[in-house]
C-alpha cells in the first residue's frame, strides 16, 4: 500500500468541506483572459498574464503560507515545510488563445454545466494551479507531516516561450524532484522535442492581398480567410470548384474582392490527429484554379504537399521514435506580410532525431520550393531518469485511489519538466470506478485543451487532486530514504 490510509480519510475530508471553496477560486482564475499580451513593467508577458500569478499568489498568501512573488520574472513561488529536500509543483496561469465559436459559455465566463466545468483554462493550466493550492492547503490543515518541503510555482508564460520557468531555473534554487499537474495519469517519462517556426514565401503573392488566421503555434488552425483580387473569370472558377464543398465557402465584398473562409477543426499540436488544418482546405482549393497566376498557384501547390498530413510525410521528415511514437507538424498561423504568405509551423519529434540535424533539413527542404524560414526555436526532448521512484509511486496510487492499472507514458506536449531535473508531468483529472460520466458532448475541435469550450469533468478534478496529494506525500517519503 502507498496511501496512508489515515491521511487518505483526512484529505477526503477536506475536499469534501472545501469544495466549494476550490471551485469558486478556480472559476475566478478562468475569469482572468491571461493571454499573452504585450509586455510591461512587472508583466513581461502581458497585463492579464501577470494579474493572473498575482491572484495565484493571493491565494497562498491568504491561506497563510509563505509566498515570493517576482512580476518581472513572470512568477509567483509558495512553499510549505522547513526542511532541505523539496518536492516542487509547477503549474502555469496562462492560456492559449480563445478563437470564437464557443457553444456552451464565453471562454472567460466558466460556468458549471451537467458537472462539468467549461472555460478556456478549465484543464491547461489553471486546474493544476489549484491542484496545487489545494495540495499544500490539506497538508497544511490536515496537519499532514511532511519531512522536506514542497513548493508551488505559478507561472505565466508556459503556452508561448517559457520565460518564466527559464527565469525560475535562473535565479532559484531547483527541487530534488519536481512535478508538474498539467498532464494525463499516471505521468510522462519523457518529452518530445518541440521546434516551432515561421517560413515566408520568397515570390510576392500578385492575386492573393491577405491570407490570414490563428494566432499560436500549438494549436491546429481552424479557420482561415483568404482576400483575392476581383476577377470574373477567378471567381466563376471558385464558384464551380466549391459547389459541393462545405468546408470551404466565398463571399463577394462590395468592393468586388473574393473572400474565401475556411473552416476545419482544433486540436493541440501535441496530438494534432483528429485535427482539420484550415491553411490546407483553403490552399487544396486555390491550387487548382486555373485563373490564379502561376506564382500563387506554386505557392499553394507548396502548402498542400507540405501541410497536407500530420506526420511530416510531404516534407520529407517522417519519422517513428520507437519509445516516443511519430513525429508531428501542425500549422498554427498563417498571413500576409508586405505582399509575401507566411505560415508557422508546431513540429514534435522524439529523441531519435537529431535536434540540430532536423534545422538543417528544413531549412533545405523549404528553401528548395522557394520558401525561407525567417524564426525558429527548437528544443529537445528528453528522457525522464529510469531510476527515479516517482512512475512507480503514481501508478500504485492511481490504481488504489481510482481502480486504474495504468502505465507511464511519453508525451508529445511540452511542460515545464524539459527544463527541470527529476521532473513529471502528472494529471489534473482521472475517472474513476464511481460510474460518474461526462454529459456533455462535443463535435470535433471543441472540448479538449486548447479547443473551443476547454472542459474538465469536476468529479474526475476533486479525485486528481486526491491523487497529486498521495504522489506528493511518498514523493516526500522518498526523498527521505
Amino acid at each position: 500500500m502507498i496511501i496512508n490510509a489515515e491521511y487518505d480519510k483526512k484529505i477526503q475530508k477536506w475536499l469534501e468541506k472545501n469544495r466549494q471553496t476550490v471551485i469558486e477560486k478556480w472559476m475566478d482564475l478562468i475569469r482572468i483572459p491571461s493571454v499573452r499580451g504585450e509586455a510591461a513593467p512587472d508583466a513581461p508577458f502581458g497585463a492579464e498574464c501577470a494579474r493572473a500569478v498575482a491572484k495565484a499568489n493571493e491565494y497562498y498568501a491568504q491561506a497563510g503560507f509563505e509566498t515570493r512573488h517576482y512580476p518581472d520574472r513572470g512568477y509567483a513561488l509558495a512553499s510549505y515545510g522547513e526542511g532541505e529536500k523539496t518536492v516542487g509543483l509547477f503549474a502555469h496561469c496562462d492560456v492559449v488563445p480563445v478563437g470564437d465559436g464557443w457553444m456552451y459559455t464565453q471562454p472567460f465566463e466558466p460556468k458549471i454545466i451537467e458537472g462539468t466545468m467549461v472555460g478556456r483554462g478549465t484543464s491547461d493550466d489553471k486546474a493544476g494551479v489549484m491542484a496545487s493550492w489545494a495540495v499544500l492547503s490539506m497538508l497544511k490543515e490536515c496537519d499532514i507531516p511532511i519531512q522536506g518541503k514542497i513548493l508551488a510555482f505559478s507561472g505565466s508564460n508556459e503556452e508561448s516561450g517559457m520565460g518564466d520557468i527559464t527565469a525560475f531555473v535562473k535565479h532559484e534554487r531547483i527541487p530534488e524532484l519536481s512535478l508538474s499537474p498539467d498532464g494525463t495519469f499516471p505521468c510522462s517519462v519523457g518529452e518530445k522535442g518541440i521546434l516551432r517556426m515561421w517560413t515566408e514565401c520568397q515570390t510576392p503573392m500578385v492575386a492573393i492581398e491577405d491570407f490570414r488566421g490563428g494566432d499560436a503555434f500549438n494549436v491546429v488552425l481552424d479557420k482561415a480567410e483568404v482576400v483575392l483580387s476581383a476577377n470574373e473569370a477567378l471567381e466563376k472558377e471558385l464558384k464551380a470548384l466549391l459547389q459541393d464543398n462545405t468546408a470551404v465557402t466565398m463571399t463577394l465584398e462590395e468592393t468586388g474582392k473574393i473572400c474565401l473562409k475556411a473552416q476545419g477543426a482544433a486540436r493541440h499540436a501535441g496530438n494534432p490527429k483528429g485535427g482539420v488544418n484550415a491553411t490546407l482546405l483553403a490552399a487544396q482549393v486555390l491550387e487548382q484554379c486555373r485563373t490564379l497566376p502561376e506564382t500563387d498557384r506554386k505557392a499553394m501547390a507548396t502548402l498542400s504537399k507540405f501541410l497536407g498530413d500530420f506526420d511530416g510525410e510531404g516534407m520529407g521528415i517522417a519519422v517513428v521514435d520507437p519509445d516516443f511514437g511519430p513525429l508531428t507538424s501542425a500549422n498554427g498561423m498563417v498571413d500576409v506580410e508586405d505582399g509575401k504568405l507566411r505560415v508557422s509551423l508546431d513540429i514534435r519529434y522524439g529523441v531519435v532525431v537529431d535536434h540540430e540535424e532536423i534545422e538543417k533539413d528544413l531549412a533545405r527542404i523549404w528553401e528548395a520550393e522557394g520558401w525561407k524560414i525567417v524564426y525558429m526555436f527548437n528544443r529537445k526532448g528528453f528522457n525522464a531518469p529510469k531510476d527515479s521512484p516517482v512512475p512507480e509511486i503514481v501508478v500504485g496510487v492511481c490504481k488504489e485511489v481510482a481502480g486504474k492499472d495504468l502505465k507511464p507514458f511519453r508525451m508529445a506536449g511540452g511542460t515545464y519538466c524539459r527544463y527541470l531535473p527529476n521532473a513529471f508531468p502528472v494529471g489534473v483529472a482521472i475517472s474513476g470506478e464511481d460510474g460518474v460520466v461526462a454529459k456533455l458532448t462535443f463535435p470535433a475541435g471543441h472540448g479538449g485543451a486548447h479547443q473551443r469550450d476547454e472542459s474538465l469533468l469536476i468529479d474526475n478534478f476533486f479525485r486528481g487532486i486526491r491523487i497529486l496529494a498521495h504522489t506528493v506525500i511518498a514523493c516526500d517519503e522518498a526523498l527521505h530514504k
